[in-house]
């Protein structure tokens, strides 16, 4: 399956020419102008390398990317002509996975890429929910769950990066007659995270809920 990578980028000329180098060594590339269509296409084109300008047409870049990091695990290189150092430490302290800036070698842009991508691949983590024995399957090894702790996990595990309200977390996984509160899930949630200490997958948006994201 060829990799997907996403173009942000207002200059046309410059994407017509990053589409055709990259598509040329199989790459599937997507081209957007505005910083608003960003989460759409990552979203639906389960990208797997965004490259993005600082200066788009509509938002600046610096604020997508800190919406691509707060709600996406897809790696960032921003490709840029602001060469300061303040801006390039800035970029990184937002996240950005790598930075480039105008002029650049496609060359060296594509090594970098690659190179993030090889980086992605070594850090996958196989994330397997086994439902009939209410055990969690990961890289081979097996932890088992209790019921409850299981039907919280599996929750968050189908509905991936979403923040699950805890009211809603009770709703769905004890049901609407049960007659505890919300501390029933903190509880339950801090059960698991001991039980998988060994990688991060279920993460506290404070005053908000939780959310399933395989970290290590």
């Amino acid at each position: 399956m060829n990799q997907k990578l996403l173009v942000v980028e207002n200059d046309i000329n410059l994407q017509t020419i990053l589409k055709d180098y990259f598509t040329s060594y199989a790459y599937d590339v997507f081209l957007v102008s505005k910083g608003s269509e960003v989460m759409e296409m990552i979203e639906t084109k389960a990208i797997d390398v965004v490259i993005l300008d600082v200066m788009l047409d509509d938002l600046d870049g610096w604020s997508v990317l800190r919406k691509i990091k707060q709600t996406a695990s897809v790696p960032v290189i921003m490709l840029t002509a602001r060469s300061e150092t303040s801006d390039k430490i800035f970029g990184l302290e937002l996240g950005a996975d790598d930075y480039l800036t105008k002029p650049f070698s496609l060359k060296e842009l594509h090594l970098r890429i690659d190179h993030m991508l090889s980086v992605r691949r070594s850090n996958h983590i196989a994330f397997q929910i086994l439902t009939n024995t209410h055990e969690v399957n990961i890289d081979g090894k097996k932890t088992k769950l209790t019921k409850q702790e299981f039907e919280v996990l599996k929750y968050l595990y189908e509905h991936p990066k979403e923040v699950i309200s805890r009211e809603r977390l009770l709703e769905m996984c004890w049901g609407y007659l049960f007659d505890g509160d919300t501390r029933t899930v903190d509880t339950t949630i801090k059960r698991i995270r001991h039980k998988l200490s060994h990688i991060s997958c279920i993460h506290t948006v404070f005053g908000v809920g939780y959310y399933f994201e395989v970290q290590r």
